[in-house]
């Protein structure tokens, strides 16, 4: 399989396994220290991987807006940038929508 041995996959692989094991003191400092800039199939676990509540986002909140700093340029899909959406909702980052002006 092409890419079994990249830097993307050796973190894919450490986030999934973390989360799959319940082990998520790992996979939130995976999350917080790990440069996600061309590893976009491991951009796409975590944001899949993190809990989307207010309890967890209030406990892991360095970690995420580090994250949500490292990733926000990146192109999701639609299921992985509502997800994104709603941790940056959760962290209180309001997000700048294009003002439409009316014509007069």
């Amino acid at each position: 399989m092409s890419g079994t041995s990249s830097p993307s996959w050796e973190l894919l692989k450490k986030i999934v396994t973390a989360s799959n094991s319940q082990n998520y003191d790992e996979m939130y400092a995976l999350i917080e220290t790990s440069d996600f800039s061309d590893k976009k199939q491991a951009a796409h676990a975590a944001i899949s991987a993190i809990e989307l509540v207010q309890d967890n986002v209030d406990a892991r909140r360095e970690a995420l807006l580090k994250f949500v700093n490292n990733v926000n340029s990146m192109d999701f899909d639609f299921r992985e940038a509502f997800r994104l959406s709603l941790l940056k909702g959760l962290l209180g980052i309001t997000e700048q929508e294009p003002q439409n002006q009316p014509s007069e």
